[in-house]
């Protein structure tokens, strides 16, 4: 999907593995639940997709990636580069704000 066609998008922060909790997050940027064609980012930004994590989790998130195939919960677009993304890179926690 063209992010242009996303309606709902809403401001989220990610903690990464290694980063403290407290601190600051590691990611800002707009979320949305859809699928979006990575042709269509406009230069600058970055999209990252979310991994759902597993039904006992008491979290929804579990993995920031440049791809995910299964268990897709959503994609964030953002003006951070995130390193590791290529492999995957844990969630330690996320805030809607």
């Amino acid at each position: 999907m063209n992010y242009k066609d996303v309606h709902s998008w809403e401001d989220l922060e990610i903690w990464l593995e290694g980063s403290d909790p407290e601190g600051e997050p590691s990611v800002r940027g707009s979320f949305t639940s859809m699928r979006i064609d990575r042709d269509t980012i406009p230069e600058g930004f970055y999209a990252y997709d979310i991994r759902d994590a597993d039904s006992d989790s008491e979290m929804w998130f579990s993995e920031l990636k440049d791809y995910v195939l299964v268990n897709h919960a959503g994609t964030i677009l953002t003006e951070d580069k995130v390193e590791g993304s290529e492999n995957g890179v844990t969630i330690i926690d996320y805030s809607f704000y």
